[in-house]
């Protein structure tokens, strides 16, 4: 069972969920391994449906629960990871820096989801993965879509460790900061934990 919070309360425990977005091979599931178990890992395995990690941190004398959600890139998941756009306050959204696919297709694309699915307000960080393999697709692309969309970007490598820590602390701080600015309204209290499923920048809030 889930509790609402009424106006006025200050909740003891909160849960802030965000997405992960991109098409498939783009690096989501490597950045959630390395952030979350701290290794990478060599071979590619699709992510079939919807996975979560979770991280539990103390802000402001609250427990505060961070989930994040991996969601399969290949198109036919892309119906079923919609779902999840709605209960989300932050998003993470993957481009492929050494793909030939163009920047063009993999933002608009996933730009779209959000627009369609998530929040006005909803928190966002563009993350440019491989950034330890050649690019193909330049810095100056990256910045612009991104101030197209009105959000940072930055650019990790899950296999070197650059900047994962770095982008998952601004995700997590900006969707937590939103959430206190606006008293924590219309979040669910869980009184149990979340049901497993089947299967330098600063990002901004719109």
């Amino acid at each position: 069972m889930n509790s609402t919070l009424v106006p006025g309360d200050i909740p003891p425990k909160i849960i802030l969920r965000i997405v992960m977005i991109g098409f498939h091979g783009a690096g989501k599931t490597s950045f959630l391994l390395r952030y979350f178990e701290g290794h990478f890992q060599d071979q590619y395995y699709p992510t079939i449906g919807i996975d979560f990690k979770i991280r539990t941190e103390q802000r402001d004398g609250r427990e505060c629960k961070f989930q994040v959600w991996d969601t399969a890139g290949a198109e036919r998941f892309h119906s079923i990871s919609a779902v999840y756009y709605r209960n989300a306050n932050g998003m993470l959204i993957f481009v492929d820096l050494s793909s030939q696919q163009s920047i063009e297709d993999q933002v608009n694309h996933w730009m779209t989801q959000i627009e369609k699915n998530a929040s006005d307000n909803i928190c966002r960080l563009l993350v440019g993965t491989k950034s330890d393999l050649p690019q193909l697709i330049s810095d100056e692309d990256l910045e612009g879509y991104a101030s197209k969309y009105n959000m940072a970007f930055i650019k990790t490598s899950s296999k070197e460790n650059i900047n994962v820590k770095e982008a998952m602390e601004q995700i997590m701080n900006d969707v937590y900061r939103q959430s206190k600015d606006q008293n924590f309204a219309n979040l669910s209290i869980p009184q149990r934990g979340p049901t497993q499923p089947a299967h330098k920048s600063n990002s901004c809030c719109k």
